[in-house]
């Protein structure tokens, strides 16, 4: 891979978005993916950042690095409980 090029933004609503552009074997790829993080009904915004490898990273916790959205967003409610205490009274389903 050549020229690769990673942006990302803070998302606004819940939606954020990461876009990748590299060159390889002489083609031009742009992969951009838009996520909308809602948590218990209610739009989540967190800043995001996709590395060359496809992995995830947040300035939340910047040490550690995610496979999937899924699990960073887990691994964010489980570190900061009080961020989300307003809806541990919901009801809602772990997996």
């Amino acid at each position: 891979m050549e020229n690769n090029h990673q942006q990302h933004d803070h998302g606004h609503h819940g939606k954020m978005k990461t876009k990748r552009n590299l060159k390889h074997l002489g083609n031009v790829i742009e992969i951009e993916t838009t996520y909308e993080i809602k948590i218990n009904g209610e739009n989540y915004n967190t800043h995001v950042m996709l590395g060359e490898d496809g992995a995830l990273t947040t300035h939340a916790i910047p040490y550690m690095t995610f496979k999937s959205m899924t699990d960073l967003i887990k691994t964010l409610i489980e570190l900061y409980p009080n961020e989300f205490k307003n809806h541990q009274n919901h009801h809602h389903h772990d997996s």
